[in-house]
């Protein structure tokens, strides 16, 4: 009988043992959202297949998940003092946003404040299914929205690639009660986007200020923050948590860089 890593293996060139060293060097595959969706279904579905015992962790769901992903929220009442006027993730479902916001509304609850952080979602400009839905009123249905899916009159055209992969989620819990519809609104939020370029130059300024790299879904969460700002969506001297998601590959073959005070 085949051995489990030969099994996992033999599901596809994109699934390796994670013990390997250079899985923490790779990067998600990037393309068009409807070609990444695709393959995504079909790795979990070939992950079922041969691990008849896989269960789904529940993802969104999972109210442990939430409070785990919340946690972020508790570490900056603690550092704070109080709880930050603006919320600021890169999204695909919305989990951590949610997570952030249930435990922010406990705090608030239990006499902390003074307010529910504003919650400001950033996803890619090329695949904003959660943009859509609150800005144009059109509920993600379980499917990528059709204005992403290949052409009819050419099936090999597709979409532009999505520069942070790890955002594509074409059924996030817009609607469903306690969701993402319903934190916007009663925190008063909004979902920004953001294209690869703005993003690519907020991941450069980042490192310049802070002397790390970032991931390209924390980029987008950078790009949108600085579009705020500028547009006034954020307020001078607001308190603002931003959730940076992930840094630091970079660091692993060279050393970190900074270079001086960050520009204005």
């Amino acid at each position: 009988m085949p051995s489990r890593r030969s099994r996992i293996r033999a599901a596809g060139p994109g699934i390796r043992n994670a013990g390997e060293g250079e899985r923490a060097l790779r990067r998600p595959d990037t393309g068009p959202p409807e070609l990444l969706l695709r393959r995504r279904d079909r790795v979990r579905r070939e992950a079922r297949r041969l691990v008849p015992a896989y269960v789904g962790e529940g993802g969104v769901r999972n109210v442990g998940r939430r409070d785990g992903l919340g946690v972020v929220a508790l570490a900056a009442y603690e550092a704070m003092g109080c709880l930050p006027d603006v919320y600021v993730q890169a999204v695909g479902s919305g989990a951590g946003a949610l997570g952030v916001h249930e435990a922010a509304s406990r705090i608030l609850a239990g006499g902390g404040g003074p307010g529910l952080p504003r919650l400001v979602l950033c996803q890619n400009a090329a695949y904003a299914p959660l943009r859509q839905a609150w800005h144009g009123g059109r509920t993600p249905l379980g499917r990528a929205p059709s204005a992403y899916a290949p052409s009819a009159h050419a099936p090999s055209t597709y979409a532009p690639s999505t520069y942070a992969p790890e955002l594509l989620n074409s059924a996030p819990p817009f609607a469903t009660a306690g969701g993402v519809r319903d934190a916007l609104r009663a925190s008063g939020g909004t979902v920004l986007v953001a294209d690869e370029g703005a993003a690519r130059r907020a991941a450069a300024l980042f490192e310049e200020c802070e002397g790390i790299d970032i991931e390209p879904p924390a980029a987008v969460g950078v790009a949108c923050l600085r579009a705020a700002v500028r547009e006034g969506r954020v307020a001078p001297g607001a308190r603002v948590l931003l959730n940076v998601t992930g840094g630091g590959r970079a660091r692993l073959t060279r050393p970190p860089r900074r270079s001086g005070p960050c520009p204005p």
